[in-house]
């Protein structure tokens, strides 16, 4: 994928420095799936050569214990998945601690 028309562009710039200042992008926990597709309607003028499918994973996000801006609850099965994510989709479902796995084909 070519960027550029990334670096080019002033509305994408005003756009991202938006959501880095004051930590807007972790505070209202925008994933950066949902900036790469504002980023191209703001410049719908970018030409497409090629359209793939490619495997995506999320990022892993930490709080850091005693982080004040948010409640942490540690599960350490997803530390223990996380070795193997390579491998297979390891969803953690809500606070109870449930760790859901998926193998990657």
């Amino acid at each position: 994928m070519r960027l550029k028309w990334f670096y080019e562009s002033k509305r994408i710039h005003s756009f991202i420095r938006e959501l880095i200042q004051n930590n807007l992008m972790l505070r209202e926990y925008i994933g950066d799936g949902c900036v790469h597709a504002v980023m191209l309607q703001l410049e719908n003028g970018v030409k497409i050569e090629r359209l793939s499918n490619m495997p995506y994973g999320h990022n892993f996000h930490l709080l850091p214990p005693g982080h004040q801006q948010a409640t942490y609850l540690g599960v350490d099965a997803l530390y223990d998945e996380m070795n193997k994510s390579c491998h297979k989709f390891t969803i953690l479902r809500g606070d109870q601690g449930q760790v859901i796995r998926i193998k990657l084909s």
